[in-house]
């Protein structure tokens, strides 16, 4: 996230200086963070359908519930908006002069 806070800073002075307050900019950042973690839950559980799928070819049963799904999903958004909440907070408190001025 530190990264995407980068690379977005002259679009954080762009959206500052069209009058976006802090809020907003923060709200921006943690939900991209939320949407990463998000493709990571996603594929981390196409990915346990595909070990439990190699396991049962082994004859190990598994089971995957929706609970294990949903609980995993949630679990991986929670930690992209934590993991997102400094470099968010960051971005929002840039003044729009210096974030323009980032090349």
């Amino acid at each position: 996230m530190f990264t995407g806070v980068l690379e977005q800073t002259r679009y954080i002075g762009l959206l500052k200086s069209l009058g976006s307050r802090k809020n907003l900019v923060l709200k921006l950042f943690l939900f991209e963070a939320g949407m990463v973690g998000l493709t990571g839950g996603v594929l981390g559980v196409a990915l346990s359908f595909a070990g439990s799928a190699l396991l049962g070819s082994f004859g190990l049963p598994s089971k995957i519930t929706p609970e294990l799904i949903l609980l995993g999903l949630g679990f991986s958004i929670i930690i992209g908006v934590v993991s997102g909440l400094i470099p968010a907070r960051n971005a929002a408190s840039v003044a729009p002069v210096e974030a323009l001025r980032y090349e």
